[in-house]
């Protein structure tokens, strides 16, 4: 059975200009934009979609881009339960796959910040209480999001993975990229500059949220060709 849905999507612009669009989306397509988006009522998905949101923000130095991504799996309707899970196995799950991954691009490994868990941590009970996937406002840090609804157990090389596999998209030596919502995920993943993640996880029934948090911040314009190599 096939459906249409309208969503409406919210784009900020450098300027802070601000527009607002209405997009028909079908339950075979995927959806992505350079947007700040909020997607909620997911029950009535069918199947699994890849759904990713941008947002940039302005910096002092430049402007930095903060990439979103959800791979949304829903069943047939969630019950909130709310709840959060969290384990130092999991985190460092995630940060050996960072690592892994980041050395195929001469990055130097990132280290775990107790700090900055404890701060995505957060941000990731948040969005599992609402039950929404949604950027955190003034973040002091870069940010990945990835967030499967429907399934109870997800690793958390699934996440990284997920972001990483957006190398296909990536043109190296470039100094800031034109496609960037989609590639912003697999940059901050191996971006040089940052040396520290945070890592939450939180759960809500069968939706699972992760949120990864990056010290320095990674995506700023201008600073790609020398941050994100092929090797």
């Amino acid at each position: 059975m096939s459906f249409t849905r309208k969503v409406t999507v919210y784009k900020q612009g450098c300027g802070g200009q601000r527009t607002v669009t209405t997009v028909t989306q079908s339950s075979s397509s995927c959806f992505s934009s350079s947007s700040s988006s909020n997607f909620q009522n997911f029950e009535n998905f069918q199947n699994c979609q890849n759904v990713t949101w941008t947002k940039t923000t302005p910096s002092s130095a430049a402007q930095v881009l903060l990439p979103q991504k959800s791979t949304v799996c829903p069943t047939a309707k969630a019950t909130p339960s709310s709840t959060s899970t969290s384990s130092s196995s999991f985190e460092q799950t995630v940060l050996e796959e960072h690592n892994r991954l980041r050395a195929r691009h001469s990055a130097q490994p990132l280290k775990l910040n107790p700090a900055i868990s404890r701060y995505a941590q957060e941000w990731a009970n948040n969005l599992a209480a609402r039950n929404t996937m949604q950027h955190r406002s003034n973040n002091r840090y870069g940010e990945n999001l990835y967030a499967c609804f429907g399934k109870a157990v997800v690793g958390g090389e699934d996440a990284v993975n997920s972001w990483y596999d957006e190398i296909k998209h990536y043109r190296f030596g470039q100094p800031s990229p034109g496609n960037f919502s989609q590639v912003g995920h697999f940059t901050q993943v191996v971006w040089k500059e940052s040396r520290e993640l945070g890592v939450g996880m939180a759960k809500n029934g069968n939706n699972v949220y992760i949120v990864c948090n990056y010290d320095p911040p990674g995506n700023f314009m201008g600073k790609y060709a020398s941050n994100v190599t092929s090797s």
